[in-house]
């Protein structure tokens, strides 16, 4: 509904800017050149405007004066009024007005403002060329981008009093004609009006006394496709939006627009009954953990749960130790038969809690389970070198040549999976019963004899450190995008030390369609503590959501989400192996060697500090899912509840005094609210409630290909004598844990 304001200025000026370009710190300098005073006092005047830029000249709705002001601004400094046109013989009020190749629309709301309104149309000198009918309270009026037709947003506000409630529609004016033979079509919601119960549970908000969906629904503002067969038409109170179909002259859909959480941003779910992963030789049963990766596939339809997919990483096992003392170490496992499984959950946000629904085992192709076990022998802390693995008694255990130390996770558009893994570093490419269709490998992993999969990354990556390969995958329109967990070792030396002392990463962008690495990308990671990356996850548009960590737990701890975008990095397949390639200058570099050296990183910017959010479990997130544009789910690595130390005379694992939870947090981005106009500021912060977008006006653009809509979202409500739907804070009554200084 529209609000009447009383202007308390002595006049109304229009007033111009010039828009000067971007400063350095990218923001926009408006410099006022010139007003104009409407000479209208204490009356809505100079409301809405419209621009013909082949006159430059501006046509003006003064509403309660019901008139149209002609401006001449081919000199902003000095705009000239050309003509008041005096429109009181059409109506009561001048609500808005458009132009285009010439011709001007106007809407006018009728006297009586439940009556029908009219659309007056003039020339670019203000003459009278026609006046058609539309329907009650025109508030908004637009050309389509053909130019073929004339759309009119019909609010049809009721009485008062609350006993007159006309219809709210869409006129439709085909001028193709001309203006003097134009022609009236009425889209209006009377079809809809049998549907009222499931638009209500839709989140449609229908809500006048008694009304039909026809009578309670008030168009507010046009939007059209570029193609001009389509409207958008924003529902304000209803929080909704119709679509119509221009050249059917109908509406075909009402679309609700939801809710925005302006709840505090952490809800964790702690998982119930997980079940038992195994049993070691000495007795010891170990349970399900280890979460690496995160996928969100969707909504149970049947109760609203969400539904996310994981894996265990390599399955349990214990920190390093020489246990033949030859003065390497080796790797136990207390499970040596563990088989890499995928795990589906639900997470119920009514109880909190998350529950196993489904483990898919991982297998060769020909059905060979696929263990935990490291894959190739090798020189320790070097290329294609994996760690030696042994069980908790220190005897050794076979290598597994596909064996995988699974990270992160994604579902591609035909269901099958994609995985990455810290071992070589590899890409596993499984279909949906779990079999292994291809395992993508560094160049040059095979020449050892023994083989690990298809070669097809580029070879310096397999000069990762041991088991900080791939870490996080991400995957947008057919590309993967992998993230090495820590700088490559590279040069490569026994003690990873150039790795150590680098703030480089890398992203390996692979397609799934043609099995080939087709870009490679710089990430600086912040250095010192956080390094390491813990998952990622695509939002579109290039731009990638990365978990950087450190080792530390509690609330000095260094977990954050950046925001990273690949649009301007550059691609490092293009640069010479000197840079790029084994005993290349990357990994050497910083920030300012590769700015000298022309290499542009992925550009990051904070998106989430964790810690701050308050997830605090464990040292580990290690599992990052978008759920929506508004939430993110984060789930950590508990390594199995283990302490990681054991006896290997007797092979029993040691107690672990606190054992680490498994741990899915759901953050919602901040949507903060300033609550008050009391206060005396501007204090955004979160609270437990729910807002509706209620737009006004809005308008389309396309992109790419696709059209979108951008709306600007006022918020309002219905107060009239006869009903209102306002309260105040103070007449409700508030839950004092949610509001504890209410």
């Amino acid at each position: 509904m529209r609000q009447k304001v009383i202007v308390v200025s002595l006049v109304i000026l229009l007033l111009f800017l010039a828009v000067l370009p971007a400063q350095g710190d990218g923001e926009l300098v408006l410099t006022p050149l010139g007003t104009y005073e409407t000479g209208i006092f204490d009356g809505g005047a100079s409301e809405i405007l419209a621009h013909d830029p082949e006159t430059q000249r501006l046509f003006i709705v003064n509403a309660e004066d019901v008139s149209i002001d002609i401006l001449n601004i081919s000199d902003p400094v000095s705009p000239a009024l050309v003509n008041r046109i005096d429109a009181t013989e059409f109506g009561g009020s001048a609500n808005s007005v458009a132009v285009m190749d010439g011709l001007v629309a106007i809407a006018i709301e009728a006297e009586n403002t439940q009556d029908p309104g009219s659309v007056v149309f003039l020339d670019i000198d203000g003459n009278l060329l026609n006046t058609v009918e539309v329907g009650a309270l025109p508030d908004m009026v637009t050309f389509t981008p053909d130019g073929q037709k004339v759309l009119v947003a019909n609010e049809g506000e009721p009485s008062d009093d609350y006993t007159v409630d006309p219809v709210g529609s869409i006129s439709i004016i085909d001028i193709s004609g001309g203006a003097e033979a134009a022609t009236v079509t009425t889209a209006d919601f009377t079809a809809f009006d049998e549907q009222i119960d499931s638009l209500k549970a839709a989140g449609v908000r229908i809500f006048g006394p008694e009304a039909t969906v026809s009578q309670d629904l008030e168009p507010e503002y046009i939007a059209v496709s570029p193609d001009s067969a389509t409207a958008y038409v924003s529902l304000q109170e209803a929080n909704a939006l119709a679509v119509v179909d221009i050249n059917g002259g109908t509406v075909s859909n009402i679309v609700p627009l939801g809710f925005k959480d302006h709840a505090a941003g952490l809800q964790t779910y702690s998982f119930a009954n997980l079940p038992s992963l195994g049993t070691t030789a000495a007795g010891q049963e170990i349970t399900l953990g280890g979460f690496s990766g995160l996928y969100f596939e969707g909504f149970n339809p049947a109760n609203g749960n969400l539904i996310f997919v994981t894996h265990p990483d390599r399955g349990p096992n214990a920190e390093p130790v020489d246990t033949d003392g030859d003065g390497l170490n080796e790797r136990p496992f207390p499970l040596p038969d563990y088989q890499a499984k995928l795990i589906r959950f639900e997470a119920n946000p009514a109880t909190g809690t998350a529950e196993v629904i489904e483990q898919i085992g991982l297998t060769r192709a020909d059905g060979t389970p696929i263990t935990g076990l490291p894959n190739l022998e090798g020189e320790s802390g070097l290329a294609n070198a994996d760690e030696i693995p042994i069980d908790l008694q220190g005897s050794a255990l076979d290598y597994d040549p596909f064996g995988a130390d699974m990270e992160g996770i994604v579902i591609a558009p035909d269901g099958t999976y994609w995985m990455v893994d810290e071992y070589r570093p590899a890409i596993y490419h499984f279909d949906e019963a779990g079999a292994l269709i291809d395992r993508f490998v560094p160049e040059g992993s095979n020449e050892g004899g023994v083989e690990v999969g298809t070669e097809a990354i580029p070879a310096v990556f397999a000069q990762r450190r041991a088991n900080r390969g791939f870490e996080a995958v991400a995957y947008e329109d057919g590309k993967l995008y992998a993230f090495i967990q820590s700088p490559i070792d590279n040069p490569d030396v026994e003690g990873d030390d150039n790795s150590k002392a680098s703030v480089i990463n890398r992203i390996v962008e692979f397609d799934t369609a043609t099995g080939t690495t087709t870009a490679q990308y710089a990430y600086i990671i912040e250095g010192g503590a956080s390094d390491k990356i813990g998952d990622a996850v695509s939002i579109g548009n290039g731009e990638i959501l990365v978990i950087e960590r450190d080792s530390a737990v509690g609330t000095e701890a260094l977990k954050k989400v950046f925001r990273i975008s690949l649009d301007s990095a550059t691609n490092l397949n293009d640069l010479d192996d000197s840079v790029v390639g084994p005993d290349g200058t990357l990994e050497s570099l910083d920030a300012d060697g590769l700015a000298e050296a022309g290499i542009e990183p992925v550009q990051k910017t904070l998106f989430v500090d964790l810690v701050a959010e308050g997830y605090l479990a464990g040292d580990k997130p290690e599992g990052l899912a978008l759920i929506d544009e508004n939430r993110i789910a984060v789930l950590n690595d508990n390594d199995f509840q283990l302490l990681g130390t054991f006896d290997v005379e007797t092979g029993l694992l040691d107690d672990n005094p606190e054992p680490i939870q498994p741990v899915l947090g759901i953050i919602t981005l901040n949507n903060a609210l300033d609550a008050s106009n009391e206060d005396g500021g501007i204090n955004l912060t979160s609270w437990p409630v729910k807002g509706m977008y209620m737009p006004d006006a809005i308008a389309t653009f396309e992109a790419n290909g696709q059209t979108y809509i951008i709306s600007a979202n006022e918020g309002d409500s219905r107060d009239y004598d006869g009903f209102s739907e306002e309260t105040t804070v103070g007449e409700v009554e508030l839950d004092p844990e949610a509001f504890p200084n209410a």
